[in-house]
């Protein structure tokens, strides 16, 4: 159980990394665009 716990955490924060890299990126994009 300990081990299932841990991955769902671990998954759950490259998901939200993912996202916060995509909006990174999509602002720097349209800052550029400007």
């Amino acid at each position: 159980d300990e081990l299932v716990e841990r991955l769902r955490e671990h998954s759950e924060r490259r998901k939200s990394a993912a996202s916060k890299n995509k909006s990174g990126e999509e602002a720097s994009r349209s800052k550029v665009s400007e």
